[in-house]
């Protein structure tokens, strides 16, 4: 990671931060172990690999006195191998899923890579002029937008075929 930092005054800073993230799957999205209730399968998927990510985050904070901090942040995030959920339905392999009929087979995919850019905004104020007990009394919000764009395959009539979606865990903007 590379991050830097300017001071435009005594109020006021700049921020840059170049960062590269590798993140491991979890346990449950890596574990081999089946679980079958009737026609449904669920097992995590061991040849899963790291999501990668390289991220690009640039600011501005104010600090307007004291316990009083402004800031606005834009980031721009590049991902490869992100890890989604999938349905591999009646297609499963049976050396993945067990002998007989199933309806469901969900497991865990690597998507391709997928893009992540965004605004936060936040602000934090005491209110140390109220009389007591409220003396000192913060106020501290913040706010985040975010778009994001994935492809993923996904399974339609036995075919498997690709969409665009929003990365998964992220919400619409």
């Amino acid at each position: 990671s590379l991050h830097l930092r300017y001071l435009v005054g005594d109020k006021i800073q700049l921020r840059a931060a170049w960062t590269n993230v590798v993140v491991r799957p979890t346990f449950e999205q890596l574990s081999p172990a089946k679980v079958r209730e009737g026609d449904e399968v669920e097992f995590g998927n061991p040849l899963l690999n790291p999501l990668e990510a390289s991220n690009l985050d640039v600011g501005i904070e104010y600090y307007g006195g004291f316990a009083s901090y402004f800031s606005a942040f834009v980031f721009s995030k590049a991902i490869d191998n992100f890890i989604y959920a999938i349905d591999l339905g009646a297609t499963a392999d049976e050396s993945l899923v067990g002998p007989g009929e199933i309806s469901e087979a969900n497991t865990f995919q690597n998507g391709d890579s997928a893009t992540l850019t965004g605004l936060e905004l936040a602000a934090s104020k005491q209110f140390s002029q109220l009389p007591e007990p409220w003396s000192g009394f913060l106020v501290s919000a913040n706010a985040t937008w975010t778009r994001s764009d994935a492809t993923i395959e996904y399974l339609n009539d036995d075919i498997f075929e690709q969409r665009d979606i929003n990365l998964p865990s992220q919400s619409d903007f």
